[in-house]
């Protein structure tokens, strides 16, 4: 039964091969860059079961086992490095995952055109603005005499000289320039989503008497609802995950304490101290705890019969 299922499945393939073989020639590209890297740089993974040295390369080096995990584990660092990585992605989740989303409802609900790609323009800008100028602008306006920093001395009453320094001030500075410099960029998913909404339902809703705001929340989310999950469970596979040049950028002494995240922490004990093991060890704990929060939100959305599979 099985040889016949594969057979089967094979003269299937062959047949579709023959009539859309100019698609498949065109798939190549794209099956070339996959594995290219995406699935040869996974030999790097085996650095972090050795005590790895370039000049020895991968079959002269030690093989260690697990004592590069044992050591992070361990290490002074670790639950600080976990508890800022995840304080950082578990804030910008509440903050800046629904953010795009009112972005998108507001814009949509804007029955002026021109006005609507007005502000959609100055709202995605940002996003092209590079990370090094983003964090140069932060730096400058954080220390004394610029505006941010002016801002909160007004609000609180108290002049700070740099802050950036003061390790309080770090993550709403780190949040909300992140939320400004991507909420227009990540509206646009759901703009589209929202595009794609059956005008008839809009219309039966108003028919029946709905406003505006009854409308949003009885026809225009639960339309669409399979866009924000599939968005929701892509951002939970990366909730270990916090950029590297952003958090090194706007690092300084006085604020490690929270500013050092995994990524941050992997650059200086992998690259900087050339303990690659020990790196490789340390990315690759965060990469499987993405992959458990990824499995577990998925098989939860799975419920709502929205998912990645």
């Amino acid at each position: 039964m099985k040889n016949k299922k594969k057979k089967l499945t094979l003269k299937a393939l062959k047949k579709d091969f023959r009539q859309y073989w100019v698609l498949y020639l065109m798939f190549l590209p794209i099956l070339g860059y996959i594995i290219l890297f995406g699935y040869v740089p996974m030999v790097g993974v085996s650095m972090a079961f050795m005590d790895f040295r370039p000049r020895l390369g991968y079959l002269g080096s030690d093989f260690v086992g697990f004592a590069n995990f044992t050591r992070f584990f361990s290490s002074p660092s670790f639950w600080k490095i976990v508890r800022n990585t995840f304080s950082i992605n578990l804030l910008d989740l509440f903050l800046g995952f629904p953010t795009p989303i009112i972005f998108a409802l507001l814009l949509f609900e804007m029955s002026n055109k021109h006005l609507r790609k007005t502000v959609q323009f100055i709202a995605i800008a940002p996003h092209f603005i590079s990370v090094v100028v983003l964090c140069g602008m932060i730096t400058v306006f954080s220390r004394q005499g610029g505006w941010l920093n002016s801002l909160v001395a007004q609000i609180k009453g108290v002049s700070q000289p740099y802050l950036l320094e003061e390790p309080s001030y770090y993550y709403p500075i780190y949040l909300l320039s992140s939320i400004w410099a991507q909420m227009g960029f990540a509206s646009i998913v759901y703009y589209a989503a929202l595009c794609g909404v059956d005008k008839n339902l809009i219309e039966a809703a108003k028919i029946d008497g709905a406003g505006r705001i009854r409308q949003m929340f009885s026809v225009t989310i639960p339309s669409i609802s399979p866009t924000i999950i599939i968005m929701f469970i892509l951002r939970m596979g990366g909730i270990f995950a916090v950029g590297l040049d952003k958090s090194l950028l706007l690092q300084t002494r006085l604020n490690e304490n929270v500013s050092e995240v995994l990524s941050t922490y992997v650059y200086k004990r992998g690259l900087l101290a050339n303990d690659y093991g020990y790196g490789m060890a340390t990315s690759l704990f965060s990469a499987a705890v993405n992959l458990t929060f990824l499995l577990i939100t998925n098989t939860i959305a799975r419920k709502t019969e929205t998912s990645l599979w």
